[in-house]
């Protein structure tokens, strides 16, 4: 590797190519204490909160009433890290689709259109996949969902994990940490050809059970197996919970740096296979499964050559706990495979070095995370003035106005090419049964015309070869029957050769007389189908007739019809134009619930910084806890509101400032009986938005309504 150019392997995967490249390195014992109090830190930074929670739950919730609507007897279940406690704030959504249709092509179609209609983003599905799978993101929450078909097994392997998580709450720890490091260091998506999440939560478990004493326990031994039969495979889904965690005293920074170190310097890819239902290992040999040719690295020097190759099956090898015949590297490309090592690699050297963790987990292309959604729903306008707030406000109702009335268009114009449509089929409908007599009338012509020829040509060869009429052939049969069968006369008695022609003669006007009597018969069929033929030759011009009486009638009364093409492909084009606007309308509709998530956003702002004015007006640091000086904005005092009583009743002028406390406080009588109901009413209302709550980016409900009673 040592030729290679410095342009291409090396700058993509030094850490690699520097381990190829060096020789007789000495081992270097990592210590990861020191990453303690930074794990810790980073874990409530990136642990799910329970804003996070609240919108997680509520998409979970919606999707699940929106597919058991639309899907008659399926059932939605979440799996994965949000049900194991393993997963971090911006981790995905998954959720499994069990439905007794096996037409999965149909299903992820269906699914498509649904969710286009529910302003979803980014959907695309994997239809050829192990587990056929639809990936989209919700817009409103900001998560990436994956919704898996028939995955039942997934909620096993849910149960297994969760109850790894609650051994030990440094098992907890370590994942979620390893899975920000991947997260944050591009190497955690099966899509992109790297581990999976779930992958690198078994990596993790695996390392906790091989580490000496071992802290994580193998669930997976029992006496008592349990077993469950999924697409006519047998499952061994045993899970004992009653075992304890290993009595390691490692820290979660310890455990993470000799995770590294393992993983990067000391484990054999070649030799063996992660397995944590075998204790956190076993031998490939033992396992079977053998590290193929070729190997990443000389797939990408033949990619670099011009040629094509694929890279062997088995290399960062991952055993399924449940699906041992899984292997979850099947996704691993070879530049994933590079990228993994070299990631590793890279970690371990920063660990060795006492780099800070930020500087381990550093973000390999922000632009990956440019969709989250943020803590603070107002982060980008605080720094804003009113009337900057106000002006993006104008401008987005205007464009809301504008695509309205797009939107208004595209739905005529798609409502006039449905009536089209419509309107065709019901006209094809109309003269459907017309056409299929005048279509079955055709046939039948053309298969009695292939008869008649057959019967044409048999007749014919007969009377070829038999030239005789039938009448003829029995009166000659008649004479030599009678004179052979007459009585002898002795005086006149026939040579012998004379009676063998008489005989001969007779056989032959027998079989003469077969083959004419043949021939008649096929004159009279070939008389009856020729009639039969003339008369459905005369009925397809009464189908044709009938059939443009009954058209000219319908499309008298669909004038609008009377220029196109009243057929099947007339048809199909006005399905297709429909068809074609509705997906305008979709796109619309996205730009659509972008701007009203938008204007909502900024309306929210603008009623929050009314209700509470002086958040512009305390110093900077108040600002930013959105408090101030909120004296002056507390209303009259009592001993004011008794001057203004005193002025109106002496009949003196009053201020326009007086007048409008004079209102807001319930008029004169309100003046006068100290603490109105309208002040009541007053403080209520702002104690109620006091406990409104967090006002960060939440789902919200949709859908929901209380019925009155």
């Amino acid at each position: 590797m040592s030729s290679e150019s410095p342009s291409s392997f090396e700058q993509r995967w030094p850490e690699v190519h520097r381990q190829l490249n060096s020789e007789n390195e000495e081992a270097i014992v990592l210590e990861g204490k020191y990453l303690d109090a930074a794990i810790t830190k980073g874990l409530k930074s990136h642990k799910e909160n329970d804003s996070t929670k609240k919108r997680r739950d509520g998409l979970i919730r919606h999707l699940e009433k929106i597919f058991t609507t639309r899907f008659k007897g399926c059932n939605v279940q979440a799996f994965g890290s949000s049900q194991t406690g393993l997963n971090l704030r911006n981790g995905d959504v998954d959720l499994c689709l069990i439905t007794g249709s096996k037409d999965v092509k149909k299903i992820l179609k269906r699914m498509r259109g649904i969710l286009n209609d529910q302003g979803m983003e980014d959907i695309f599905t994997i239809p050829r996949a192990r587990i056929p799978i639809v990936k989209f993101r919700d817009p409103r929450s900001g998560f990436d969902v994956d919704i898996a078909i028939n995955n039942s097994l997934a909620l096993h392997n849910t149960k297994l994990l969760k109850a790894y998580s609650e051994c030990d709450p440094r098992i907890k720890d370590l994942i979620l940490t390893v899975k920000h490091w991947a997260l944050q260091r591009a190497i955690c998506d099966a899509y992109e050809g790297t581990f999976s999440s779930y992958g690198w939560t078994l990596l993790a478990i695996a390392h906790m059970q091989m580490i000496e004493p071992n802290l994580a326990p193998n669930l997976q031994l029992s006496e008592q197996r349990e077993e469950v039969e999924i697409g006519k495979k047998v499952y061994d889904i045993t899970v004992s919970e009653q075992i304890k965690a290993g009595e390691s005293k490692c820290t979660t920074g310890e455990l993470l740096a000799s995770f590294f170190e393992r993983f990067a310097n000391k484990w054999d890819w070649h030799a063996d296979v992660i397995s944590i239902a075998n204790g956190g290992s076993i031998s490939r040999a033992e396992k079977g499964w053998k590290f193929a040719e070729p190997s990443a690295i000389e797939v990408i020097e033949a990619a670099e050559d011009g040629k094509d190759l694929q890279m062997g099956y088995h290399h960062l090898s991952i055993e399924d706990p449940l699906d041992k015949q899984h292997d979850l590297c099947r996704v691993v490309r070879p530049e994933g495979e590079l990228t993994i090592r070299d990631e590793l690699l890279r970690a371990a050297r920063m660990v060795a070095e006492g780099k800070p963790f930020t500087k381990i987990c550093e973000v390999v292309r922000p632009e990956r995370f440019k969709n989250e959604e943020p803590e603070d729903l107002f982060h980008d306008l605080r720094d804003q003035k009113d009337h900057e707030i106000k002006s993006k406000l104008e401008n987005i109702n205007s464009e809301i106005d504008t695509l309205t009335t797009r939107m208004d268009a595209l739905e005529s114009e798609r409502a006039s090419a449905i009536r089209m449509a419509r309107a065709m089929r019901g006209i094809i409908e109309e003269t459907g049964d017309i056409r299929k007599k005048h279509k079955d009338t055709i046939v039948e012509i053309r298969k009695r015309g292939k008869e008649i020829d057959v019967v044409r040509k048999k007749r014919d060869l007969i009377n070829r070869n038999v030239v005789i009429p039938v009448h003829m052939v029995e009166e000659e049969l008649l004479k030599l029957y009678n004179r052979l069968t007459a009585v002898i006369d002795r005086e006149r008695v026939p040579s012998l050769n004379r009676e063998k022609n008489w005989f001969s003669l007779f056989f032959e006007l027998q079989q003469m007389h077969i083959k004419a009597c043949e021939a008649g018969r096929l004159h009279t069929e070939f008389i009856e189908l020729s009639k039969a033929q003339r008369q459905d030759i005369s009925q397809l011009r009464d189908f044709e007739s009938e059939h443009d009486d009954v058209t000219k009638n319908l499309l008298d009364e669909e004038v609008l019809l009377k220029e196109e093409d009243v057929s099947k492909s007339g048809m199909k084009s006005w399905d297709k134009r429909a068809n074609s606007i509705m997906r305008a309308l979709r796109q619309r509709r996205n730009q659509m619930h972008s701007l009203r998530r938008e204007k909502g956003r900024l309306e929210a702002w603008i009623r929050k910084d009314e209700k509470r004015p002086s958040v512009r007006k305390g110093s900077p640091k108040d600002q930013a806890r959105g408090t101030g000086n909120r004296r002056e904005h507390r209303g009259p005092s009592q001993a004011e509101k008794e001057e203004i009583r005193k002025k109106a009743a002496s009949g003196a002028t009053i201020s326009l400032g007086d007048l409008d406390t004079l209102l807001s406080s319930g008029g004169l009588k309100g003046l006068t009986s100290g603490d109105s109901n309208s002040d009541k009413k007053q403080r209520k209302k702002k104690s109620a938005m006091k406990n409104l709550g967090d006002l960060s980016a939440h789902r919200g409900s949709r859908n929901r309504y209380s019925r009155k009673d």
